[in-house]
């Protein structure tokens, strides 16, 4: 699981949303990197999101093809999209508040989990019977996806989008240590 962060901010709750507006865009032309880190509020809840593209050119020469989308006119983009911090703002009691909360795995990602599951589940119920060998692969694919699953699941905040995120949020508020 991953940890819990906590920050504290003079403010209290209700000018929190000024003090973390909705959407910054930044560019690092040396890198050509484009960064967007988005903040949602629902009531006193909120959610920070990072979102990055890079894009390469020809001039940039052979790329390795790591985890791109695809080329386009000699043109290639890699999305990265980050896990959402989702956190609460509450009163502290002396006028000012205290931000809690958690990365979470992308709705996205439990999406693919949930997918992969039933294929696995599936193979293990209906193809499994069948065959001594189609069993041995359904049993190290559900290996793998656990392996794979608890490993999102602990390290979820220790990635570089991740820590981007909580130094946008050390920008604005005091860290508090636990």
């Amino acid at each position: 699981m991953s940890r819990s962060y906590e920050f504290h901010s003079p403010l209290p709750p209700e000018q929190l949303p000024r003090i973390l507006p909705g959407e910054i865009r930044f560019q690092d032309r040396t890198a050509k990197l484009e960064v967007c880190i988005k903040t949602r509020w629902k009531g006193s809840r909120f959610t920070v999101t990072r979102t990055t593209v890079r894009r390469y050119t020809a001039e940039d020469g052979w790329i390795p093809r790591v985890h791109g989308v695809g080329w386009t006119k000699g043109r290639r983009m890699d999305w990265q999209w980050n896990n959402p911090f989702c956190g609460q703002a509450r009163p502290d009691g002396q006028g000012g508040s205290v931000l809690s909360g958690r990365f979470r795995i992308h709705p996205v990602g439990k999406l693919l989990f949930a997918v992969f599951a039933f294929v696995i589940v599936y193979s293990f119920l209906f193809l499994s019977p069948r065959n001594a060998e189609t069993l041995v692969v359904a049993a190290v694919a559900a290996a793998l996806y656990l392996r794979h699953l608890i490993h999102a699941c602990r390290d979820i905040d220790t990635y570089e989008g991740a820590e981007s995120i909580l130094c946008f949020l050390r920008e604005k508020f005091e860290e508090v240590e636990e």
